[in-house]
C-alpha cells in the first residue's frame, strides 16, 4: 500500500524527557486554573505530537478548557497545536471538533487586537483544509482592509497562498489585492501585495510595474528586490521589454541597499552580455566588496566574479585593480580567494600594476613582526606565479622576495628560496645580481630548510673566482672559529685531581696554595698567597666570560654554527657538499698553487670538525647519523683526489636539477590542458530525456552518451544503485527488508523496502534506526500499518559530521495480532565505508611536509603482500585508499629494491590524510616495509589502515 508522508511546517527541538508523559498527567494540566500549567501542558502535547505520537481523546479537552482563554500565549500556542494535530479521521473526513475550531477561528479574525488578527492569518497560511478555509473566506478579505499594516500584511499573505492552493474560494483575489496595492503605504504590506500579483497575475503585476517605473528608486528595498524578480521573469519571456527595464535596472545597481545593488548586478548580467552592462555590474560587486562588512557576504561576490571569467575575462582584467582592492580584508579566506582569482585574471596589460600592489602589500606585512605569516606565504605564492607566467617581471619580483629569506616564517622562506634557485637555472643573464643578493641575506636566513637551499645555489652557480672568494669567505664568517667541538674547561677541583694523580710526591710549593688563613708551626697565622688567589680569580673571570659568551650566541638567533653546533648534520652534510663544490672550481680556476692547496685545507678542517663534532666526544650526545658522516667522508675525499668524482659534483647534480624542472613544467602544461572548457554538447544537440521514455524505448539510438557510457563500463545511475542494496532481514522473517543506501555528501538517504511476508495486517510497524560513530539520525521513519503480503517505501535521512567510519542498526517492531504486545526483528547493521568520502587530491611538497609534522594522528600498517613488484604494490594501495601520489613518476621509474612515495587525499568535510609507503624487495622477492597514515583525526587515519590490512594482501581479481 502506499504512504504519504504528513506534511510538516513545524520544526522544534524535542526533549527526551517529555516523552515518558502520560496521557492522564496532560490532561490534569488542562483542566488546571493556572494559566502557566495549561501552557506546559499545551507545549508537552505539541512536542510529542511533533514526533509521531497522537493524542485523539485529548482534543476536546483542548478546546474544552483552552479554546476561550483570553492569554496571548495559549491563544498562540492553540495556533500551533491546530497546526500540528491530526485534523481529518482515518477516511479523510474533517472531524466534528474542527467545527468548534472554525467558529474560534472567526472569532480571532474579528478580534480586537491586531496581534491576534496577524498570527491567526499567518496560521491559515499553513492550512490545507479547505473546508476550515471555506468559511474563513469572508472574514480573510475584509482583513485586507484593516486599519493596521500588520492585519493587512499578513491578510494579502493569507490570501495568496489560499488563492495559490485553492482558487475557487477566493476567484476575485488578484482583484482585491491589486485596489490594496494602489491605496497602500506601508512598504511590509505593499511588497506582500506586490508579490501576490507577481505569484498569481503576472499581468496585473507588469501593469503595476509600469506605472511606477519612475519611481523604483523611491520603493523600500525589498519592494526593489521584488520588482528585480519580476523583470527577469518578465525578460526571459519575452527579450523584447529589456529595452524598456534596463534603465530601472542600470539605477538599481547604484542602489545603496546593498542586497538590492547585488541583486540588480546579477539581473544586469543575467539579461545583457554587453559590455557597458557587464562593466556595470562589475562595478557594482568591487564597491560591494569594499563596503560590505560581512565576510561570507565578500566570498558569495568573489564566487559570482569568478563565474563571469568565462565569458567576460577581458572585462575582467580591465577592473582586476578594483577587484584586488578587496586585499585591505584581514581575513585570510577572502585574500586567498582574492589572489587566486587575481591570477587567473593577469595579462601582459596589467601584470606590472598586480606585481606594483603586490609589493605594497609585501611592504605592509613587515610591520606586523611575523604576526601575518600566512598572508606573507599568500603573497608570495602570488607573485612567484606571475613571475613563472610572465618572465618580464623576474627581475623586480625576485629581488624583491630576496629580501624575505630571513622570515620568521619558515615555510614563506622557504617558498623564496625555492623561487630563487628556479630563477637562477632558468635565467643565466640574471645569476649574478641574484648570488650578489643571497650572498648580503645569507646571515638573515633563520631556517635549516631555507639554509640547505641557499648553499646548494651557491655552490652550484658561484664559478667566476671574484664570486668564488666572496662566497667562501661569507660561509666561513657564517661557520665561526673552528673546530666546532670546543675543548671542555676544566674546574680547580678537577685540575687539582689531575695534578695530584700526576705526581703525588711534588713539593708544597708546587702544589696549589692554601685557601684562607693557615696555622704556622710557632702559632702564628699566614695568608693565603696572592699567587694562587690572582689565578683562582683569573680562572674565575674566564669561566664567567665563557659562560656569557656562550648565552650570548644562543640569545644571538638560529645562525648557520648555533644550528650545526644544535645537532643539525644534515645541513652540516649539505654545507660540505657545497664547500666540495665551490673548491673544486676554485682549484680549477687557481691551478695546482700553494693559495689552493691552503684553501683546500681548510675545507678539509671545516668537514672534519663536522664529523668531530658528532662523534663520541659530543656532551650533549647528539651523534651524527651515518648518511651525513658518509656523505662528509666522501667530501674529504674527493677534495683529496678530485679526478674521480669531480664531473659528478659539477655537472650531474645541475643536470639533474634541470630534468626535474622540466618535469614540472611538463606536468603544469598538463594541468593547464585539463582545465581548458570542453563543448559537452553542440547547442542544435537532440536533448534526450530517459525518464520521459517508456520501457520499450529505453535504448534509443539518439542516446549515444548512454550507450558508450554503457559500452565502456562507466556508471550508470540505474545499476549503482543497486551495488548499494543492503538486506536487513532475512526471507525466513515474518517482515522482509532491504535498504538502498545513496550518500549525498554530509547526508545519507536510506530507501528502506518493508515487505510483510504474512497474512495478517501489521499494524503501528515502525523501523527503529541508531548510529555509532559520528552519524546521526535526523528524520525518522513513519509508523505504518502493512496489509497482507503488502510492501511499502520508508525514507529516513542520516546527517554525517565526520569522515570516520560509523555503524547503521536498528529493529522493526510492530504490534501483536492481540494488540498487548510488540515483535521485534532485529535488522543486520550496515557499516558506512570511509571511501564515500575521501578522494584524491593535490598539494604541494611544502605544504605536505608542513601538515606531516603538524598531525598527530599516526597509524602505522606493516606491509603484509604477495604482490612482488613495488611499482604494482604502489598502484594496488592508490586504488584501495582512492589517493593520489605525490612523488613524480620519472624519480620511481627503473628497477630497484626499495620505493619511497607519499600518497595525499581529502575529505568532504576538507579533512586531509596522509600517506607514507616506504617498500623494499628483500633476498627472497618478497616486499616488505611499513605504510604510515597521518591525520588531523583518529577516525581516518585508523579506517584507511584497516582498510589497506584487509585489502593489501592480493589484487582484485579482473572480470573476463
Amino acid at each position: 500500500m502506499a504512504h504519504l508522508e504528513a506534511n510538516c511546517t513545524v520544526l522544534v527541538t524535542f526533549e527526551e524527557s517529555t516523552s515518558s508523559l502520560k496521557e492522564s498527567d496532560l490532561q490534569k494540566k488542562l483542566e488546571s486554573k493556572d494559566d502557566k500549567v495549561k501552557i506546559e501542558g499545551l507545549k508537552q502535547i505539541i512536542l510529542l505530537t511533533l514526533n509521531g505520537q497522537s493524542f485523539p481523546k485529548l482534543l476536546m479537552s483542548v478546546i474544552k478548557y483552552t479554546l476561550h482563554s483570553e492569554s496571548h500565549l495559549i491563544k498562540k500556542l492553540l495556533l500551533m497545536y491546530w497546526e500540528v494535530v491530526q485534523k481529518k479521521n482515518k477516511d479523510g473526513v474533517l472531524l466534528h471538533e474542527m467545527i468548534l475550531v472554525c467558529n474560534a477561528m472567526k472569532n480571532n479574525l474579528n478580534h480586537a487586537n491586531e496581534y491576534i488578527r496577524g498570527s491567526t492569518l499567518r496560521f491559515l497560511c499553513h492550512l490545507q483544509e479547505v473546508e476550515i478555509l471555506e468559511s474563513l473566506i469572508p472574514s480573510i478579505t475584509a482583513n485586507l482592509e484593516h486599519r493596521h499594516s500588520y492585519v493587512r500584511k499578513n491578510a494579502v499573505l493569507c490570501t495568496c497562498v489560499v488563492y495559490e492552493n485553492f482558487p475557487e474560494l477566493i476567484p476575485d483575489a488578484p482583484e482585491l489585492v491589486e485596489q490594496l496595492l494602489y491605496s497602500e503605504t506601508n512598504p511590509s504590506a505593499k511588497r506582500n501585495a506586490f508579490y501576490m500579483l507577481i505569484t498569481c497575475d503576472q499581468e496585473r503585476a507588469v501593469n503595476y510595474l509600469t506605472s511606477i517605473v519612475q519611481t523604483i528608486q523611491s520603493q523600500s528595498e525589498s519592494f526593489q528586490l521584488l520588482v528585480l524578480e519580476l523583470i527577469r521573469k518578465v525578460c526571459r519571456a519575452n527579450p523584447s521589454f529589456k529595452s524598456m527595464y534596463i534603465h530601472s535596472i542600470f539605477n538599481l545597481v547604484n542602489s545603496p541597499a546593498h542586497a538590492v545593488s547585488f541583486e540588480g548586478a546579477n539581473t544586469l548580467v543575467a539579461l545583457s552580455s554587453a559590455p557597458t552592462a557587464v562593466r556595470a555590474a562589475i562595478n557594482a560587486y568591487c564597491q560591494l566588496l569594499t563596503s560590505e562588512s560581512d565576510n561570507n557576504i565578500k566570498l558569495i561576490i568573489l564566487a559570482r566574479i569568478s563565474s563571469l571569467r568565462k565569458r567576460n575575462e577581458k572585462i575582467l582584467q580591465e577592473m582586476l585593480m578594483d577587484i584586488l582592492r578587496t586585499l585591505q580584508s584581514p581575513n585570510i579566506d577572502i585574500r586567498r580567494k582574492t589572489l587566486a582569482l587575481a591570477l587567473d585574471l593577469v595579462s601582459p596589460r596589467n601584470v606590472g600594476d598586480v606585481i606594483t600592489l603586490l609589493k605594497k602589500e609585501m611592504a605592509s606585512t613587515d610591520s606586523l613582526d611575523g604576526k601575518d605569516g600566512k598572508y606573507r606565504k599568500l603573497l608570495v605564492d602570488a607573485m612567484h606565479k606571475c613571475a613563472v607566467k610572465f618572465p618580464d617581471v623576474v627581475p623586480q619580483v625576485v629581488q624583491l622576495l630576496m629580501n624575505y629569506l630571513g622570515d620568521e616564517n619558515s615555510s614563506s622562506a622557504l617558498d623564496v628560496v625555492y623561487f630563487v634557485r628556479e630563477v637562477v637555472e632558468e635565467y643565466p643573464t640574471l645569476r649574478g645580481e641574484i648570488l650578489t643578493k643571497l650572498i648580503e641575506n645569507f646571515d638573515q636566513i633563520r631556517c635549516s630548510n631555507v639554509y640547505r637551499v641557499a648553499l646548494w645555489i651557491l655552490g652550484e652557480y658561484a664559478a667566476d673566482s671574484a664570486v668564488l672568494d666572496v662566497v667562501l669567505l661569507t660561509i666561513r664568517e657564517a661557520v665561526g672559529a673552528l673546530p666546532l667541538l670546543q675543548p671542555r674547561v676544566q674546574t680547580e677541583e678537577e685540575k687539582v685531581e689531575e695534578e695530584e694523580e700526576e705526581d703525588p710526591f711534588a713539593p708544597p710549593a708546587a702544589k696549589k696554595g692554601p685557601v684562607g688563613p693557615v696555622v704556622l708551626a710557632d702559632g702564628t697565622y699566614a695568608s693565603q698567597s696572592s699567587v694562587a688567589a690572582d689565578t683562582t680569580a683569573t680562572a674565575a673571570a674566564a669561566a664567567a666570560s665563557a659562560a656569557a659568551a656562550a648565552a650570548a650566541s644562543a640569545a644571538a638567533g638560529p645562525t648557520l654554527r648555533t644550528l650545526i653546533v644544535g645537532g643539525d648534520y644534515f645541513l652540516g652534510a649539505c654545507l660540505g657538499c657545497a664547500v666540495t663544490k665551490l673548491m673544486l672550481r676554485f682549484v680549477e680556476n687557481a691551478g695546482a698553487t700553494a693559495e689552493s692547496s691552503e684553501e683546500v685545507g681548510k675545507a678539509i678542517l671545516l668537514m672534519v670538525s663536522v664529523l668531530r663534532l658528532g662523534g663520541p666526544a659530543n656532551p650533549d650526545k647528539k651523534y651524527i647519523d651515518i648518511d651525513s658522516s658518509h656523505r662528509l667522508t666522501m667530501c674529504v675525499r674527493v677534495l683529496l683526489d678530485p679526478a674521480k668524482y669531480k664531473q659528478l659534483f659539477l655537472a650531474r647534480s645541475r643536470e639533474t636539477f634541470a630534468a626535474m624542472m622540466l618535469e614540472q613544467r611538463e606536468k603544469a602544461g598538463h594541468s593547464q590542458q585539463d582545465k581548458k572548457i570542453e563543448v559537452v554538447s553542440q547547442a542544435d544537440s537532440l536533448i534526450s530525456v530517459r525518464q520521459l521514455k517508456n520501457k520499450l524505448e529505453e535504448f534509443d539510438e539518439y542516446d549515444n552518451d548512454a550507450d558508450l557510457s554503457r559500452a565502456l563500463g562507466g556508471p550508470d545511475t540505474k545499476t549503482s544503485k543497486l551495488n548499494r542494496v543492503y538486506q536487513l532481514t532475512g526471507f525466513a522473517d515474518s517482515v522482509y527488508a532491504e535498504a538502498a543506501l545513496t550518500v549525498l555528501d554530509y547526508d545519507i538517504v536510506l530507501d528502506i523496502l518493508i515487505v510483510n511476508q504474512t497474512d495478517a495486517v501489521l499494524q503501528n510497524l515502525c523501523v527503529e534506526l541508531n548510529t555509532s560513530g559520528d552519524l546521526k539520525v535526523v528524520e525518522r521513519p513513519n509508523t505504518v500499518t502493512l496489509a497482507p503480503f503488502g510492501a511499502v517505501h520508508i525514507n529516513a535521512n542520516i546527517k554525517v559530521k565526520s569522515t570516520e567510519s560509523g555503524v547503521i542498526f536498528g529493529n522493526i517492531v510492530y504490534d501483536s495480532s492481540s494488540g498487548t504486545s510488540q515483535n521485534i526483528v532485529v535488522m543486520n547493521n550496515i557499516h558506512m565505508d570511509i571511501m564515500d568520502y575521501i578522494g584524491p587530491a593535490v598539494t604541494t611538497d611544502v605544504k605536505f611536509r608542513s601538515m606531516w609534522a603538524e598531525f598527530e594522528w599516526e597509524n602505522k600498517v606493516a606491509v603484509n603482500t604477495d604482490i612482488a613488484d613495488l611499482s604494482v604494490y604502489l598502484r594496488h594501495i592508490m586504488n584501495i585508499t582512492n589517493m593520489a601520489c605525490m612523488t613524480p613518476q620519472a624519480t620511481m621509474s627503473g628497477s630497484c629494491m626499495f620505493l619511497a612515495a607519499n600518497l595525499y587525499a581529502r575529505s568532504i568535510f576538507n579533512e586531509d590524510a596522509l600517506l607514507n609507503l616506504s617498500v623494499e624487495l628483500d633476498s627472497k622477492g618478497k616486499v616488505g616495509g611499513y605504510i604510515r597514515i597521518r591525520s588531523k583525526t583518529q577516525g581516518i587515519a585508523l579506517s584507511l589502515g584497516d582498510k589497506i590490512q584487509a585489502k593489501q594482501r592480493n589484487l582484485p581479481l579482473t572480470k573476463a
